[in-house]
């Protein structure tokens, strides 16, 4: 950009002066950042952690009885990573549950309201979006608020959030905090999410980071998982009814590096037609064909 380098220092140390970047020094090289996006990331950091290493007042003793009883109770045959999923919320007050699509997800959390009602504990499900606390409902057959909802902040803009890190939230009323799609959250609605839980309470984060990051700014999830810092299970099987969805099954092949199924390969499947393939019609500027694949 033609622009000396004496000139970029002497402007970055007038914005560092100003408050306006912060500047963290590591191990081989400076860090910059906006000075609000690092005011909230911080504070997730510290919330977070905060929240982990509180007293885990909600620790059911004999948690083994308590996944007999729901099995035989609800007729659900639990996978043993999915067992190991529910022993990993009682055991933690923070934690992630991560996954491809069909891989059980949802069962876990239907599991966790199954076993945390039942001990009149009050569960709280949550979503970033619409449209995901509408499918968590319909899934769980228990009401669930979007984040902006449940933290009665409404819809704010952006520029909105990053002049208001620091206003206080309302605290949330609940024993267990179920924020489902978590990859959708960005670090100032992450921010929000964390001033508002009390120590204490467990706070469940559930969603596929392979997917789309958020809009906004940040990785929460894909972050939080690659900090190791907080307990993490990854969910790998397909279970036999989602194997039977081609975009499913495709999904998952992406993730291992792998080409979609074949044509050939797709028929010969038992499943749904739910992913197609359409014959390149069109050619590009270099006489490349172009196609469409349609879900």
């Amino acid at each position: 950009m033609q622009v000396e380098e004496e000139h970029i220092e002497n402007s970055l140390i007038n914005l560092n002066v100003k408050k306006e970047i912060v500047i963290e020094h590591r191990e081989d090289f400076d860090a910059i950042y906006l000075y609000p996006y690092y005011l909230a990331e911080q504070t997730i950091a510290e919330k977070l952690i905060g929240l982990r290493d509180a007293d885990n007042i909600k620790e059911m003793k004999k948690f083994g009885q308590e996944l007999k009883k729901l099995e035989q109770n609800s007729s659900i045959e639990l996978s043993e990573k999915q067992k190991e999923a529910l022993e990993m919320v009682n055991k933690e007050n923070v934690c992630v549950i991560t996954g491809g699509p069909g891989t059980g997800k949802t069962t876990v959390i239907k599991s966790m309201i199954d076993i945390y009602e039942e001990k009149d504990k009050k569960v709280v499900l949550c979503a970033p979006t619409g449209r995901a606390a509408k499918r968590m409902k319909e899934a769980t057959g228990k009401e669930a608020k979007t984040l902006h909802r449940l933290l009665e902040i409404g819809k704010i803009e952006e520029e909105s959030m990053k002049n208001s890190l620091k206003a206080e939230i309302t605290p949330i009323d609940a024993d267990v905090i179920i924020v489902d799609e978590v990859s959708m959250v960005d670090v100032f609605l992450m921010n929000y999410l964390v001033k508002a839980i009390y120590k204490g309470t467990k706070l469940i984060m559930v969603g596929d980071a392979d997917q789309l990051p958020s809009v906004g700014p940040g990785t929460i999830l894909k972050d939080i998982i690659d900090s190791g810092a907080i307990a993490t299970i990854h969910l790998d099987t397909i279970f036999r009814q989602a194997a039977k969805s081609k975009i499913i099954v495709n999904a998952h092949r992406v993730n291992e590096g792998q080409a979609f199924l074949t044509k050939e390969e797709a028929n010969e499947m038992d499943s749904k037609e739910d992913f197609f393939y359409i014959r390149p019609n069109t050619r590009g500027r270099n006489g490349i064909s172009s196609g469409i694949l349609k879900q």
